[in-house]
């Protein structure tokens, strides 16, 4: 068995999508001021960092974190299929053209644009980054009948430069009947391009009736992951 860590780790120095509050640790017992220990405090969006989002985010009455998975949430098979793009590039239906029968049986699809590359070094990965057009969910999830989950890497399938689509699509990926969850800002550089199916495992830091989490999520290889 082999895992990979796809979550990206959560500090003062992640990059947020505009808008995010920053995350914020202080400790509020100190040794050196006569505590009998040291503990701190941590103020967390639950959009931050690598993280999963529910129907809750955008549908009215949508179910929350709590009411949909559990503490610990797999998926099997997932792929992470290769689908190059440039900054402020959308992902269409076109860019799926003849992938439908390859991974037809996919429960996670994750997307690696190539985006996760500029992470950490400039703003380009908040504000110009690959996004998600509307036309995208609809298509995924006839194409991709047992499909649960996308997730790319990316900081949101989103772009600041096209709010309105954006939010479009996560209406889209997350409401309605079938919902397909969300993971965004997942680091997919580690995972091998054999297009090998692995189990996704997602555990998210909080379980309480809220619109998202950050995660911990692990890719799993091996024979006998079914």
């Amino acid at each position: 068995m082999k895992l990979i860590l796809l979550s990206h780790p959560l500090n003062t120095e992640t990059p947020l999508y505009p808008g995010t509050p920053e995350p914020e640790f202080f400790r509020f017992k100190s040794i050196k001021k006569g505590d009998s220990a040291n503990s701190s405090n941590a103020s967390v969006n639950v959009h931050t960092g690598t993280h999963i989002d529910l129907p809750m985010h955008f549908c009215d009455g949508g179910a929350s974190l709590s009411q949909y998975i559990g503490p610990e949430y797999h998926l099997y098979p997932a792929y992470c299929i290769d689908i190059e793009k440039k900054c402020d590039d959308p992902l269409s239906p076109e860019d799926f053209a003849g992938l439908n029968e390859k991974y037809l049986d996919a429960e996670g699809i994750l997307i690696r644009t190539g985006a996760g590359s500029f992470r950490g070094k400039n703003d380009q990965y908040e504000r110009d980054h690959p996004w998600i057009h509307p036309s995208l969910p609809e298509y995924l999830k006839n194409a991709f009948p047992q499909l649960k989950l996308f997730g790319l890497d990316a900081i949101s399938v989103s772009s600041p430069n096209h709010r309105e689509e954006g939010r479009e699509s996560h209406r889209r990926f997350l409401c309605g009947n079938k919902p397909v969850l969300l993971l965004e800002d997942a680091d997919l550089s580690e995972i091998p391009d054999d297009e090998e199916p692995f189990r996704l495992r997602i555990y998210p830091y909080f379980h309480e009736k809220i619109d998202a989490s950050p995660v911990i999520a692990l890719a799993e290889f091996g024979p006998d992951i079914k």
